[in-house]
This record gives structure tokens, C-alpha cells and sequence, in this order.
């Protein structure tokens, strides 16, 4: 039979990764959000989360850099910290 998880996310069964990783890609601080904070450049990406206050990131990274970004709401652009060595090539 199947066995039931001991929390959510399930910690045996690879959750305690997948935290990890999205840790690496996107932080919230205060009313901050620190995007990129720990992702290794070389590593490509395309990923969609959903954080507090109702807001959304969707982001794309192909050869180092960030070919996709979109916040919504769009306000929530201006809470944007990124982490370093990462640039907005297109700032609209």
C-alpha cells in the first residue's frame, strides 16, 4: 500500500530538496523579494512562484542570464532586490 507522509511538504521523500532549491531561487524578506539570491549562473531555469501578497514570478535564465522575468502584480517589481552578480538586461 502507499504510505502516507509525516508533513507537507513530505521531508522524507525529497521535499527538504525541492525547499532548498526554490530557497535558491527566490527569497522574501520584509516586503522584499530577493530574487536569485543563491543560483549558480551556469545552471539554466524556468520556474513560476507564487509568493505572499498575492504576487506571482515567473522567470527564465538561459547561459547566465535572465531572459524572462514578469511580477505580478506588476507593483510588486519595485520590492525586487537581486542577488549579486545578476543584472536586469531589460528593465521595463
Amino acid at each position: 500500500g502507499r504510505q502516507a507522509n509525516d508533513s507537507y511538504p513530505d521531508l522524507d521523500h525529497l521535499g527538504s530538496g525541492s525547499i532548498a532549491l526554490q530557497k535558491m531561487l527566490v527569497q522574501e524578506l520584509n516586503d522584499k523579494i530577493l530574487l536569485l539570491p543563491a543560483w549558480p549562473k551556469h545552471w539554466d531555469v524556468k520556474f513560476k512562484m507564487h509568493l505572499a501578497k498575492k504576487t506571482i514570478v515567473q522567470c527564465e535564465i538561459v547561459n547566465g542570464v535572465i531572459k524572462k522575468l514578469q511580477i505580478t502584480p506588476k507593483s510588486r517589481k519595485n520590492d525586487l532586490l537581486l542577488g549579486n552578480g545578476w543584472l536586469l538586461l531589460d528593465s521595463r
